[in-house]
């Protein structure tokens, strides 16, 4: 879909941290964004040019007086949406903040746009960490608006143990994904945005069904998808209500939306019924992961236990479990617009096509769900995220990511 890849400008110094860097950008092509590497000539000696060439699929820039590439240093950066220095070392960062511009990569700082990302990721001992020189160059290029992060903590290429250790590859990739999203919200062009904003409530996470004060049933959403999908909706212009479990991440909060915590059935139903009934929803878009089952009373050594803070595990455990109604299929009874289009989800594990296709028309055989998003867990890793929508019969968006699910999402919102 257009507008779903990013360009971004990955930058990189010498550091023997760069191995992990390598993943971070691996991940970002897997997503679909387009990466080029501007390298300084010190981090050849971690990683080869070749590497970061097969990762990437494009040249990598290092030479800043190279034939036919003098304003190198000017066309990348205006090519990027985002900018990213992983690894970072002391030295660079002191150059950068000396506003220096010997070489490529300190040429493309002085040359860079502060209306875009700028992302700095750190890795080094921890005293050159800790070395005053360091933490001013750190404070000026956070007053700059260069975005800064912190380092990790534990063993060091030096042998020694402490700060200065480079995030992990995931936790890095995830940074990026969320700051070109906020870019997406944060755009200073109106016309981008939705024209006629959509009223609309997503729901997302796994519910938790309590045993005691300690324990509980629940399940594997993490509520990444969801939170992907409130935060593009939220950059696109619409009013997004967002329904979230405990541990799932909130999506920024935006004018004209809110997020709300659920914990259980009963408590997500409740208050669905109370968001739907009092607000006019032009979409409802359900991803929350809500047991089949509550918890109707737990038994031990034949005693039904009552309000016990923490069972004893002394002994085997009877859960009776009572069987709960499918909300994806009230949504429309209990909403003020009768209108509302409802978009559920279904999740198969390691389904045949046919087996696939058969759940997917179960869900859509109740008339009050009109689109069904289909995910099945052999498709879905950190890397990709396989999904298909349904509308009747036909499939009329498909991906393999989830950015591009919660664009192809926006789209299908504002096509209605």
């Amino acid at each position: 879909m257009s507008g779903s890849k990013s360009k971004v400008l990955f930058k990189m110094s010498g550091s023997i941290a760069a191995y992990k860097a390598c993943e971070v950008i691996s991940g970002l092509v897997k997503k679909g964004h387009e990466v080029r590497v501007a390298a300084t000539e010190s981090l050849f000696r971690f990683v080869g040019e070749a590497t970061l060439e097969g990762l990437t699929g494009n040249a990598v820039y290092s030479d800043l007086y190279k034939s036919s590439e003098m304003m190198g240093h000017i066309h990348l950066d205006r090519w990027a949406d985002l900018v990213v220095l992983c690894p970072a070392s002391a030295q660079r960062l002191n150059q950068m903040a000396c506003g220096t511009g010997h070489d490529l990569l300190n040429a493309l700082f002085l040359a860079h746009d502060f209306q875009k990302p700028y992302l700095v990721f750190p890795a080094m001992n921890e005293k050159m960490l800790k070395h005053p020189s360091t933490q001013n160059s750190l404070h000026r290029l956070s007053e700059w608006g260069v975005k800064v992060y912190r380092t990790g903590e534990g063993n060091l290429a030096c042998r020694e143990l402490g700060e200065g250790r480079l995030l992990e590859p995931d936790m890095i990739l995830e940074e990026i994904e969320k700051t070109l999203v906020q870019k997406v919200r944060a755009s200073s062009k109106p016309e981008e945005r939705e024209t006629n904003p959509k009223r609309i409530l997503v729901t997302y996470g796994g519910t938790e069904e309590k045993i005691d004060d300690v324990r509980s049933i629940t399940n594997t959403s993490s509520g990444r998808t969801g939170y992907e999908i409130t935060e593009v909706l939220r950059a696109k212009g619409h009013l997004v209500d967002a329904l979230a479990s405990l541990k799932a991440p909130l999506a920024f909060e935006s004018a004209g939306g809110a997020n709300q915590r659920f914990v259980d059935f009963a408590d997500v139903d409740q208050k669905l019924q109370e968001k739907l009934s009092n607000n006019h929803y032009d979409f409802v878009i359900h991803l929350a992961a809500i047991s089949d089952y509550s918890v109707q009373k737990v038994t031990q050594d034949g005693r039904e236990l009552v309000g016990e803070r923490k069972i004893s595990s002394q002994s085997d455990l009877q859960i009776h479990l009572s069987k709960n109604f499918k909300i994806l299929n009230r949504l429309k009874s209990y909403s003020k617009n009768k209108k509302v289009k409802v978009v559920g989800f279904k999740l198969t594990s390691s389904a045949s096509h046919d087996e696939q296709i058969a759940a997917v028309n179960k869900v859509l055989g109740d008339k009050d769900v009109d689109y069904v998003v289909h995910n099945d867990l052999s498709e879905i890793s950190e890397e990709r995220h396989v999904y298909r929508v349904f509308s009747g019969d036909d499939v009329i968006l498909h991906g393999d990511s989830r950015q591009e699910m919660a664009l192809h999402l926006s789209q299908l919102v504002e096509e209605l």
